[in-house]
């Protein structure tokens, strides 16, 4: 079997799911069995892949060049703590420099090598990966999507909360934000094949996470340890990070809790998806009023995101734009100066091809 064949015969796991709906529960579960080693937030497809297919298109840097930039520079974290040094990963540019799955795959069994020798299967927890379920299928054919769902109004609630500092403190501004990664994920179910896909309701796992936990076990084709419902041992919470969050705790049933008070303006922003997903919304049907108000209190933001969607499609057309929170007025300037810069560029670049030809 050739590096190119193995690469696509890997399975990877990517856990995925709007912010705050469990997804780092689940990591952290699965973290505890010898067979998985998930990382939190390594990104793989959602910033690594986005750029090197940006850099490769432009023909800044050969595809093998652009993946060791990208490694070296974005990995730097991982390259210190798993002593991976710039020749090892040239060695996996050289797998094969047109594939990105084979390249990236064998960069990560090294991480696996390095950080829990038990390690089979490697794994990404990026909640953005909902909006790149078929680039990772069609880098990795066999590659396992276990998608983490929750009351959409708990998520609001969550996301809103002062401690989570990646998303605004507005609740109507959040309902925004959940209705937008639903959607995107949903998108993207229709297009991959759904065999390799598990949806895993939040509440069902922390209801009942021995049942749970079996039904995901026979997903991805492994035995069923009670080691993932014990506290997670020092060694695994350094090496995958996030040390002192909950989720590393042992897992014991809890109770299904009853839907937080968001408001009725955030559930008549919700009130599709809460019905979508089989939850119980307030009796009373959202009026033509509070939809319109609510729409209204959200429109700079909804602005805001359509435009910077504009901009960034034209950066990165094929990849989504998830905005979690307004950005600053500094932020939206230097967005659209990159854009003019790299249309400036691009242009110059096409000019200087075209005079050679002639």
């Amino acid at each position: 079997m050739t590096d190119h064949e193995s690469s696509h015969l890997s399975r990877p796991v990517f856990v995925i799911g709007c912010p705050r709906s469990g997804n780092t529960l689940l990591g952290a579960i699965f973290n505890k069995h010898p067979d998985f080693l998930i990382f939190f937030e390594a990104n793989t497809f959602s910033a690594l892949y986005r750029y090197w297919v940006y850099s490769c298109t432009l023909g800044r840097q050969s595809p093998d060049r652009a993946f060791v930039d990208l490694i070296v520079n974005l990995n730097a974290h991982l390259n210190k703590q798993f002593q991976i040094v710039e020749q090892d990963i040239v060695a996996c540019s050289q797998v094969d420099p047109s594939s990105w799955g084979c390249m990236l795959n064998c960069y990560m069994q090294l991480l696996l090598t390095r950080a829990k020798s038990s390690a089979q299967r490697w794994g990404d927890k990026t909640p953005h990966h909902v909006g790149h379920m078929l680039h990772i299928q069609q880098q990795y054919p066999n590659a396992q999507f276990l998608y983490v769902y929750r009351d959409p109004r708990h998520v609001v609630a969550s996301l809103s909360k002062s401690s989570f500092r990646y998303t605004t403190n507005n609740p109507l501004v959040n309902a925004e934000v959940v209705k937008q990664y639903l959607q995107v994920y949903e998108e993207q179910k229709k297009r991959i094949n759904q065999e390799h896909l598990l949806e895993i309701r939040y509440e069902m796992l922390v209801a009942e996470p021995e049942a749970t936990l079996r039904q995901v076990c026979a997903f991805l084709g492994t035995n069923y340890t009670p080691a993932l419902l014990a506290e997670a041992d020092e060694h695994t919470r350094k090496t995958v990070g996030y040390e002192d969050d909950k989720a590393w705790n042992a897992i014991t049933p809890q109770p299904v809790q009853i839907p937080p008070a968001t408001g009725l303006q955030v559930e008549s922003l919700l009130a599709n998806w809460i019905d979508h997903y089989g939850y119980i919304r307030d009796d009373r049907e959202p009026t033509m009023l509070r939809n319109l108000t609510s729409r209204l209190s959200t429109l700079p933001f909804r602005s805001a995101r359509l435009m910077l969607t504009w901009f960034w499609r034209m950066k990165y057309p094929g990849f989504p734009f998830l905005m979690q929170k307004y950005p600053s007025t500094d932020q939206q300037i230097r967005w659209i100066c990159a854009y003019y810069n790299d249309l400036v560029r691009n242009t110059v670049a096409y000019a200087q091809k075209r005079n050679a030809k002639s």
